[in-house]
């Protein structure tokens, strides 16, 4: 869990695996009321065990926000992480 302020990078939001085959596909989601859990951002084919991305609260309204980050591996096993709660204040 974290709170920031409008503006912020959120730079806390890294994943570390062990395990699986490269390359892998790391997605990060955000859960939305109306929607559940929706997939925000993606990248794929990457060959590091750890990945970081890089949100920054611009976008969001103050309040508390939920994300998670799912791997999947190049045989197609998927992991999801536990859930990250980040409240942005004024």
């Amino acid at each position: 869990s974290a709170t920031v302020g409008l503006n912020a990078n959120l730079s806390s939001l890294t994943v570390s695996i062990s395990g699986g085959k490269a390359p892998y596909h790391y997605q990060t989601e955000r859960f939305y009321d109306s929607m559940g859990w929706t997939v925000i951002g993606e990248q794929w084919d990457v060959n590091e065990t750890t990945w970081c991305n890089n949100l920054k609260a611009s976008g969001f309204q103050t309040g508390t926000e939920r994300y998670r980050i799912n791997v999947i591996d190049a045989t197609g096993t998927k992991v999801t992480s536990d859930e990250a709660t980040i409240t942005v204040q004024n």
